[in-house]
């Protein structure tokens, strides 16, 4: 597995149901003097590349339409090496898993905004986790400068940086099926072989002094980082009416927990099913003697269903 930086930062108190991130020795925080100095225009580095989320949470289905859009706001922040704030404007580029997102937005003081957008029911992740990763050019891989020299040199270590991609399988690693996103690297100068591009064993900066660990090819790199938003979703009953019933029947449907009825009259399933996912309710175990038939067993729920009948002969 190639280490990478990926760091994100709810900008509310709210559950942050995001992948983990490698962390980075921040001890040496230096803060920046921006007032009446010239833009910081330092590379972006990898360890302070951060995406935020606000909300971290989006409910994006309504109990009577159907569907309401939902929006968020995902921003980044940038930092150099020295753990300073990157002044100068930096083009920063986004791809979604799902929903609809601006494609780039361009930092001021350190930092940018772009809106995600959700979109209808179809085809939305099935974990109910939207990966969005935010990416830029011109970058450099994190390093430890042991030496405090601001140059990667011998006895300093680095992070070696794949190819950003979207983890569609949360795998934690790219695999087959994973949304590839081509950016120019050690591996590829394209930027356009159209597949996964490893970490390619070398330090990507400027000021690279190491005796072997200097890339032979490239002194900047593509940095980014990953994150996901959770999507949450109302929930409907679904049930209806029995009748002709004499003993006990048990109902069934994907999603549910069964239910026993053993007397004519209204029932309700005792669990929910997420508005906007499908019900097929059968017959699991007839009561004994007596044959029983669903009417109206199939559909998608958007509200409370009542209307799921079951006559028993």
């Amino acid at each position: 597995m190639n280490n990478r930086f990926i760091t994100f930062t709810s900008l509310t108190f709210s559950s942050l149901l995001l992948i983990s991130a490698c962390s980075e020795d921040n001890s040496s925080y230096e803060t920046p003097n921006t007032s009446g100095t010239p833009d910081n225009n330092s590379p972006v580095s990898q360890k302070n590349f951060t995406i935020l989320f606000s909300p971290t949470e989006v409910s994006f289905f309504d109990v009577e339409t159907g569907f309401t859009e939902q929006t968020a706001d995902i921003s980044v922040r940038i930092g150099d090496s020295k753990n300073q704030l990157i002044t100068g404007e930096r083009t920063i580029y986004f791809r979604t898993e799902w929903g609809l997102i601006d494609p780039s937005c361009t930092t001021k003081d350190g930092t940018c905004v772009v809106t995600w957008r959700t979109m209808s029911s179809s085809n939305y992740p099935s974990d109910l986790r939207n990966t969005i990763v935010a990416y830029s050019h011109g970058g450099q891989e994190a390093f430890q400068d042991f030496n405090g020299n601001d140059r990667f040199d011998d006895g300093d270590t680095y992070e070696d940086l794949e190819e950003p991609y979207i983890d569609i399988d949360r795998s934690g690693d790219y695999s087959v099926g994973d949304v590839i996103i081509d950016t120019i690297n050690g591996r590829d100068l394209t930027g356009a072989n159209q597949k996964h591009d490893d970490a390619d064993g070398y330090y990507n900066g400027p000021d690279c002094a190491h005796s072997t660990d200097c890339s032979p090819v490239l002194s900047t790199i593509t940095v980014w980082a990953s994150g996901a938003i959770l999507l949450t979703t109302n929930k409907a009953s679904l049930g209806g009416t029995v009748s002709g019933l004499s003993g006990t029947l048990v109902l069934q449907s994907p999603g549910v927990v069964d239910t026993s009825i053993s007397a004519d009259g209204t029932y309700t399933f005792a669990s929910q099913l997420p508005i906007g996912s499908s019900y097929d309710v059968t017959v699991k175990t007839n009561p004994v003697g007596q044959t029983c038939t669903v009417t109206n067993g199939q559909g998608t729920i958007f509200a409370d269903i009542t209307n799921v009948d079951v006559t028993c002969i």
